[in-house]
């Protein structure tokens, strides 16, 4: 158990030591950046398993292993990420800006599938997968949705909210 709110403080100390980081130097956007260490931090651990340095325990490992992404996400994770981008969210611009934001979305979201559509399908002729043009193009509509997150980060940017 010590080792495991060992590794905890570690990296949320490296998280700190990171925000402060892209704060002060980097000024990638939030959303981004979080990704982006995240991905930094796994890639860390993952090497100090490899090669054996600081200890990295083996049951951490294990427990990250043993979790459900999918529950973590959408029962512990998904619904504070909402919230943080909902309470910055102020009514009042939002109908204001109703126009655009509904013509923009809608405008994106077709616009994506259809990229992601001619995306899958020629990587279909390349492989000679043998789906036709309109599953490729189911595909590209599943995989574009608009994320909320990351959408009311860019419109909290561009000063929209």
């Amino acid at each position: 158990m010590e080792g495991i709110l060992t590794s905890f403080v570690i990296v949320l100390g490296v998280i700190v030591v990171s925000s402060i980081v892209n704060e002060k130097k980097l000024h990638i956007q939030h959303d981004i950046a979080i990704v982006l260490f995240s991905f930094l931090i796994s890639f860390g651990i993952l090497i100090f398993n490899k090669f054996n340095l600081f200890g990295v325990d083996e049951s951490i490992l294990g427990y990250m292993n043993s979790a459900s992404l999918d529950v973590f996400l959408l029962e512990c994770t998904l619904c504070f990420m909402l919230f943080a981008g909902a309470r910055k969210v102020h009514l009042n611009k939002i109908i204001k800006n109703m126009i655009p934001i509904i013509s923009l979305s809608i405008v994106t979201t077709i616009v994506s599938s259809l990229c992601y559509g001619v995306i899958f399908y020629l990587i279909n002729l390349l492989f000679k997968f043998n789906m036709n043009f309109w599953i490729c193009m189911l595909l590209g509509v599943l995989v574009s949705p608009t994320d909320p997150i990351a959408a009311t980060g860019i419109l909290n940017k561009l000063r929209y909210f």
